[in-house]
């Protein structure tokens, strides 16, 4: 897994909200669950946290690599013009789910 905790993640793109690169530009994060990739399918076997956050995603499947770029490709195109400082989790659901599951 990512050295990057989900909390610091969100507050480094709180931050970053007015922070502008370019005039017409601020920064996005997109925030992927699993993902079935060579890479992905290597961490998912090295790892079991992988299988566990696999498990409690409500899709119940791993994300595609063409589902993460139609995510990027929506906020680099004229319709996602009015987005800015954003954590867009494509997951799955997992991150929602998983703070359910620790209460």
């Amino acid at each position: 897994m990512s050295s990057h905790s989900i909390p610091s993640i969100r507050a480094s793109t709180r931050s970053a909200q007015f922070s502008l690169t370019y005039p017409q530009f601020a920064e996005i994060r997109r925030s992927p669950g699993t993902i079935n990739t060579p890479m992905g399918r290597q961490e998912a076997s090295q790892q079991k946290e992988m299988q566990t956050m696999l498990e409690l995603t409500p899709l119940q499947r791993e994300g595609e690599a063409s589902e993460i770029a139609t995510a990027v490709a929506f906020l680099l195109s004229d319709d996602a013009s009015y987005i800015s400082g954003i954590d867009l989790r494509v997951d799955g659901g997992t991150v929602a789910n998983l703070e359910k599951v620790k209460q």
